[in-house]
């Protein structure tokens, strides 16, 4: 085929890049528009293939040259972009944000960003957009294609042309074959990584080993190239984020673009189309438009500014920004007389060793912190620090052995009266609320906490999530070992259950109803702590049950610190309605009422409304945030001791009727 300058194909670029925005833009009849980046792959790798082979048969190739120019052609925009999304992060985001968004920034640099997208959250997943950086999987995908192709093709440049095209589609099939199984199996990297993706990029190699169509009418190039088209469009129509995709749904659009490049340059209608003076243009500026406008819809969606004006302005903004960089940036780079040497150190160097440098700057300051005001570094600390976190956590936290009661104790050591604490991670995150309860009222307390485990003598068989399925085992041994511990020793008088009851309750009405995340049926939560405390109350000891805690609705995660930044724009309302408490709360509580029923000498300490009144309940309390960063579920250390303060509160004479009358004395820290 033709290898000089052809206007068209940046026409396709432009309608390429042009679906992906609106698509991203929410534009409700776009949804599959994520496919202009497949567009992006057949052309890139037409386009690639056409250079390299004519440089192989003159005996102009150079690996060097090579990737001298990408780089110039690509990472001058790119650095930009990133370096203002980064001032971005700082001022608007979290430091655990501006640090992980730093740590991206590296693994784009060393070409393996997309790795990293795929272990973090898939493409169309509603956390996908909270990743600043997400869309550009797709430039580490085209330069893991570009290590490898150039020196393919020139160990295939002594073998024929048509061994060549053998050769070449053989790896389209394997890569094909490959993104098929990986959608098949449902794994993460299936959208995000270059094996799966390679056989886009070969469609477009292939294609330009494709001779032109000799003797056929300009009516057929017609009907080749704008079906071509139609069907692009179509896929982009038609579509869904929850699609199986790439795989064989990807042929259809690859294979539509590939047939309207091979048709076009015969085709008056196409090329009236795609070589259009003004859509030419915008296919030029589409690398640095695909560039920008992510990180624009980012900034409006962290704003939540989500109202149709506000996308508008941010396509269109996406679309200036975009031209901007292309003639300010994308060219003055690329076409800059600077010799190989200065261009790799320019292009290469100098931005890997500079972010690195902000890599490094941001671990030694503990996330950027300097940057922020003094207000918000004092809550984030608060915040950030976690009952885990501390030296305590790593002797006394996840043991499946029962805990030495000389190291893991709270309240008063002296005390006379004993209680073992006894739950998952929502026992162990009250730490400082049982340790401030055990100073009061005179109670010498071993936590005995382990995570994602029920305090409960029956732990399911089943699996339930893969994600705790590797804790099931350690969890049962755990559990009858504190089981066997309590009934050994006497001295133990009470014994506190506390844990995430609504990760354990399965509400399902059905008879035919699946195992939850933890593997529990309906009624086996029931069955085990009935069994349980059955086993407690027979062995003497007195059972207290706590109820746990609100969890908080997406929308309130991190709300008061993001109210604590320089440069918020409106401060936000972090209370919450109870009733959008996520969860499955009408379950679990369903479970504690016959529980207490069958069991009416076990007492409950009603800590899940303790943060509310009149159906509203707070994300902070006294100044400090009562939640973990980045977490819904579980008290910052800070917040557990204050959460006791909000409790007593709202129910000052509830933890004297189940444990007692309260002493008067100095509180303590955790020993």
């Amino acid at each position: 085929m033709n290898v000089g300058y052809r206007a068209d194909v940046d026409g396709l670029r432009a309608l390429a890049v042009l679906m992906v925005v609106l698509c991203h833009a929410g534009l409700p009849w776009l949804s599959g528009g994520f496919v202009g980046v497949d567009v992006f792959f057949v052309i890139s790798g037409f386009v690639v293939t056409q250079s390299l082979r004519r440089s192989l048969a003159d005996g102009t190739m150079s690996f060097a040259d090579f990737y001298v120019r990408r780089a110039r052609r690509l990472l001058p925009a790119l650095y930009a972009m990133m370096a203002a999304v980064f001032v971005f992060a700082i001022l608007f985001l979290l430091p655990s944000d501006a640090t992980a968004f730093a740590k991206h920034i590296g693994l784009i640099s060393l070409l393996v960003g997309n790795v990293y997208l795929a272990r973090q959250t898939g493409y169309f997943d509603p956390a996908a957009e909270q990743q600043p950086l997400l869309h550009t999987w797709s430039l580490s995908v085209e330069e893991q294609f570009y290590l490898m192709l150039p020196l393919v093709l020139y160990l295939l440049r002594r073998r024929s042309v048509r061994m060549q095209a053998v050769v070449l589609g053989a790896l389209l099939v394997i890569s094909l074959a490959a993104s098929q199984w990986a959608i098949g199996k449902a794994q993460p990297g299936a959208y995000y990584l270059a094996h799966n993706r390679a056989f886009e990029f070969l469609i477009g190699v292939l294609l330009a080993y494709a001779p032109a169509l000799q003797g056929a009418k300009r009516r057929t190039f017609d009907l080749i190239a704008l079906g071509g088209l139609a069907v692009v469009v179509i896929s982009a129509v038609m579509l869904k984020p929850a699609a199986p995709f790439p795989g064989m749904l990807a042929l259809a659009p690859c294979l539509a673009v590939a047939s309207t490049i091979w048709a076009t340059p015969r085709s008056s209608l196409a090329s009236l189309l795609l070589a259009n003076r003004w859509v030419v243009a915008l296919g030029r500026a589409s690398y640095s438009i695909y560039l920008w406008h992510w990180p624009i819809l980012f900034a409006l969606r962290r704003f939540d500014l989500r109202a149709p004006e506000w996308t508008a302005a941010g396509v269109v903004a996406s679309l200036a920004v975009g031209a901007v960089s292309y003639r300010w940036i994308e060219q003055r780079f690329r076409y800059g007389a600077i010799p190989q040497r200065k261009a790799a150190i320019r292009f290469m160097l100098a931005p890997a060793l500079a972010v690195a440098g902000v890599i490094v700057i941001g671990k030694v300051s503990g996330g950027f912190l300097f940057a922020y005001p003094q207000a918000f570094r004092i809550a984030y600390s608060k915040a950030e620090e976690g009952t885990w976190d501390d030296a305590r956590g790593k002797a006394c936290w996840e043991q499946v052995a029962v805990t030495d009661p000389r190291r893991c104790h709270l309240g008063q050591p002296d005390a006379v009266r004993r209680a073992v604490l006894w739950g998952d991670s929502h026992a162990y995150h009250l730490l400082h609320f049982v340790d401030r309860l055990g100073i009061d009222y005179h109670l010498q307390v071993q936590d005995v906490a382990f995570p994602m485990c029920a305090p409960i003598v029956q732990v399911p068989e089943r699996a339930g999530d893969s994600r705790y399925e590797g804790n099931r085992q350690r969890c049962a041994e755990h559990n009858a070992n504190v089981m066997r511990y309590l009934v050994a020793n006497r001295s133990i008088d009470t014994v506190i259950l506390s844990a995430v009851w609504d990760l354990y309750a399965n509400g399902e009405p059905r008879a035919d109803a699946a195992p939850n995340i933890h593997g529990y049926l309906p009624g086996d939560i029931d069955r085990a702590l009935d069994e349980t405390v059955g086993q407690l109350l027979k062995a003497g000891k007195r059972v207290v049950v706590f109820d746990d805690i609100p969890l908080l609705p997406e929308s309130s995660v991190n709300c008061p610190l993001y109210n604590r930044l320089r440069w918020q724009r409106e401060q936000h309302d972090c209370t919450f309605a109870l009733a959008d408490a996520s969860g499955n709360r009408a379950a679990a509580q369903a479970v504690l009422d016959r529980l207490m029923a069958k069991h009416p000498a076990v007492s409950v300490v009603r800590t899940y409304g303790a943060s509310c009144t009149a159906g509203r309940c707070v994300a902070e309390y006294d100044g400090v945030p009562l939640y973990r960063l980045n977490d819904s579920g579980h008290l910052s250390m800070e917040g557990s001791r204050v959460y006791y303060d909000l409790y007593q509160s709202t129910r000052p004479h509830e933890l004297e009727q189940v444990f007692g009358g309260r002493l008067k004395l100095a509180a303590n820290s955790v020993q």
